[in-house]
């Protein structure tokens, strides 16, 4: 393939490219830089296209056919090439419709001449061919107008090429090389057309005027397609960034500041050259301290306060991430807008509306809340509401002791609870003793503060009254700098102080009156336990009597009787029974003496005059010798008897007889309610965290006891009814002293039960340690 085949195919390739681009930028014409660049584009193809063909024709007549279509877009492409060029640096005001039409009125005149020569000599003053190497190239002589047109056409593009080298010159570094390719497309074409007329290396040839116009249109296509030109336009920063009221920050990945506009260096006092390229930190005046997670958010849209160089400022912060187009991140942008009036306003209206709300809640308050420590509660909550603090309390006066105690605080103030300050103590003394309120600006330096956390900054008291006198404090807290209790919201809290001072009063007058009522209600029912207590008294004493009667009358019956069949016997000579009759006696004698020494146990219990004898002895041995006691009763019941202990049982330190009275006695209930069953006597040592204990069970599977009994069984005189338990009547003592025994050596019994299942009754006694071996001790009951 030879040189002006090569060139014309290049020409064709550049005419399809630049169509492309047309198409694709004119889909996105509702940007206002899209539709010149769709247009510029078309221009560059009619150019390639109409040059391609003249290269390929040898015939004058066709030649000046192409050349005239070339034309088409030679005086056009100037003109869009600045629409562009306007558009894209932010200056598409600029294009107002005289001014647009006005610069398409010389190149008009201009295609009009082309069209109409060679009727006359002002575009050429002569048209002929001549012989390039082995190409055949239109050569004319140029007339007049064609220069006015080519000086207006270069001048066009060299305005258009300024406009995007000045901004390619000032745009940072997330958008330059965009700008860099933009403005070496510019100036492409420019060196084409000078090489060719100049007739410098290849222009001696071709005209390169197309084929750099088509290199320009590679270079828009790659911004287009990668750069996304016509997505974003980062270079308009004259109106679109750097005149923004907003502040303007652009971070790179890394977080270093890239570019800011002219509102962020003013906020900060701070000169672009000393920041560019340092982290956004370095854009803070010294001392200004900013939360962590703001300098190195990814997004963010809130509001927070700054002191500046000019005073306290609210800023709406919005952080927003910058992506390329595989979606990579670029940068950051963060951008801030001063809404320190609008802040302003919104508080003032919030404090108007907060006032209006605190008083209607509060008169409300008065009409529906009368407990004392919710009242408390809802003052301190609205009070802190209204000023927007987070730390506050409520003292309230304690008449009896003559001091202020802190019931309710929130915030730091919340451990001080229970707290109590005499008069000209502290925030709340000074308040009680002057009855008026008072300011502290800075409570770190007040020669009476009591706290000395440092958090702690302005803080204002006020006197909560009962006609002159003052019955309570509230005091609040700002733990910042910044804020202060103002003249308003002093007012605001002045008069709410007046609706909680009543509200705490009709409080009070509700608590005494509750007070009354409930000691009302407390004394009656006193009367009535009193009452019912000496009734049950009445009951029990009858109970005792009946029973005492007829178990002293039964074994003195027997006695009695079996002592007079004896003196009969032995005058009548007859001893074979008088053995057995005599045993009965003993019996009889046994039983009475047993049930004497129940009451004289109970009767000293009562007396507190029951001694204890500790010392140390087996647990093994005395449940083998319970056993033995208890083993005739359970044999005749037909019963079997289980000793269950462990290995760690060993010795206890305490009341040896006591205890063997205790187990005796549950062991034998558990025989007499008990047939053809098992009765598990078992002691174990438990571990916890309340100490050592031994645990002593009496277990049986006889018939229970009634879950509604389990609650007095251990009551003197406490029987359970029943026919079968009737066979085995007695003085209802036993239990009871059982009871008195156990809590006598600092222990406690307790039962389970289920009706016809078995009874189960632990002893619990905590394990001491004796003085010395065999050392006792006695302690009165």
């Amino acid at each position: 393939m030879n040189t002006s085949s090569l060139f014309i195919l290049i020409l064709a390739i550049t005419a399809v490219g630049s169509g492309l681009v047309s198409l694709y930028s004119w889909r996105r014409r509702e940007r206002a830089e899209a539709g010149p660049l769709a247009l510029a584009a078309t221009a560059v193809a009619i150019i390639a296209a109409g040059y391609a063909g003249e290269l390929a024709s040898s015939q004058l007549a066709t030649i000046l056919r192409t050349v005239r279509l070339q034309y088409v877009g030679i005086v056009l492409l100037p003109v869009f090439w600045l629409w562009f060029a306007l558009s894209y640096t932010g200056r598409d005001a600029l294009l107002d419709p005289p001014r647009r039409y006005g610069l398409l009125l010389l190149p008009s005149i201009t295609l009009a001449l082309v069209l109409s020569s060679p009727a006359h000599p002002l575009i050429w003053q002569q048209v002929s061919l001549a012989q390039r190497n082995d190409l055949v190239v239109f050569d004319p002589v140029y007339g007049l107008w064609f220069w006015i047109h080519t000086i207006y056409s270069y001048g066009l593009i060299l305005l258009a090429t300024g406009l995007l080298l000045s901004t390619a010159l000032r745009a940072q570094r997330l958008f330059r090389w965009q700008a860099l390719l933009l403005a070496t497309a510019a100036l492409a074409p420019l060196l084409g057309n000078a090489l060719y007329l100049l007739r410098i290396g290849p222009g001696q040839t071709f005209d390169l005027t197309p084929l750099f116009f088509g290199l320009s249109v590679i270079l828009v296509t790659v911004l287009t397609v990668r750069g996304r030109l016509l997505e974003i336009v980062p270079l308009a920063r004259d109106l679109s960034f750097e005149q923004m009221r907003d502040g303007v920050v652009v971070l790179d990945p890394q977080g270093r500041i890239v570019d800011l506009n002219a509102t962020a260096r003013a906020l900060f006092g701070r000169a672009e050259p000393d920041l560019i390229g340092r982290p956004i930190s370095a854009l803070l005046p010294s001392g200004m301290v900013i939360p962590e997670h703001y300098l190195h958010a990814h997004e963010l849209d809130e509001e927070l306060p700054l002191t500046t160089s000019a005073g306290r400022r609210w800023l709406a912060v919005r952080i927003m991430p910058l992506y390329g187009w595989r979606g990579q991140l670029k940068g950051r942008l963060v951008h801030w807008r001063d809404v320190t009036a609008r802040r302003a306003d919104e508080e003032l209206l919030r404090l108007h509306n907060a006032e209006l709300e605190a008083l209607h809640e509060t008169a409300i308050l008065l009409s529906s809340h009368y407990e004392t420590a919710h009242v408390l509660e809802t003052i301190i909550a609205r009070a802190a509401a209204l000023v927007g603090a987070r730390d506050g309390y409520v003292a309230v006066l304690d008449d009896e002791a003559d001091v202020m105690v802190v019931h309710t605080g929130i915030g730091l103030f919340a451990p001080l609870v229970g707290e109590q300050l005499q008069r000209h103590q502290g925030l709340i003394g000074q308040v009680w003793a002057s009855g008026q309120p008072l300011l502290i600006d800075d409570y770190a330096s007040w020669e009476h503060r009591q706290l000395h956390d440092p958090r702690l900054a302005a803080m204002f008291g006020l006197p909560l009254t009962d006609h002159e006198r003052v019955v309570g404090v509230i005091g609040l807290c700002y733990t910042e700098r910044g804020p202060s209790f103002a003249a308003p919201l002093r007012i605001l809290l002045d008069r709410f102080a007046r609706l909680a001072s009543l509200a705490l009063k009709n409080a009070r007058l509700y608590h005494a009156l509750e007070q009354e009522l409930a000691e009302r209600r407390r004394t009656e029912r006193a009367l009535a336990s009193a009452r019912d207590a000496a009734e049950a008294a009445n009951r029990a004493k009858s109970t005792f009597i009946a029973n005492v009667s007829h178990e002293l009358r039964t074994p003195l019956t027997a006695i009695v009787g079996y002592a007079q069949l004896i003196k009969i016997q032995l005058r009548a000579g007859d001893t074979a029974l008088v053995n057995d009759e005599l045993d009965v006696i003993v019996n009889a004698a046994a039983q009475q003496v047993a049930m004497i020494n129940e009451l004289l146990d109970l009767s000293k219990i009562e007396a507190g005059r029951m001694e204890l004898h500790r010392h140390n002895f087996s647990i093994d041995a005395l449940m083998v010798e319970v056993s033995q006691v208890v083993q005739p009763l359970i044999e005749r019941t037909r019963n079997r008897l289980v000793i269950d202990t462990s290995g760690d049982v060993g010795s206890f330190y305490g009341d040896e007889q006591k205890l063997r009275q205790v187990l005796v006695n549950l062991l034998s209930n558990a025989a007499k309610f008990t047939a053809n069953g098992t009765i598990t006597l078992r002691a174990r040592r438990d571990h916890s965290a309340q100490g050592e204990r031994l645990q002593v069970s009496v277990i049986d599977t006889g018939i229970g006891i009634p879950t509604n009994y389990l609650a007095t069984i251990f009551d003197e005189f406490a029987q359970v009814p029943g026919a079968q338990r009737q066979r085995y009547s007695g003085t209802g003592l036993g239990l009871a002293i059982c009871k008195r025994f156990v809590e006598l050596m600092d222990g406690h019994i307790s039962v389970t039960s289920q009706e016809q299942h078995g009874s189960c009754f632990t002893v619990s006694l905590p394990v001491h340690k004796a003085v010395a071996i065999g050392a006792h001790d006695e302690v009165t009951g």
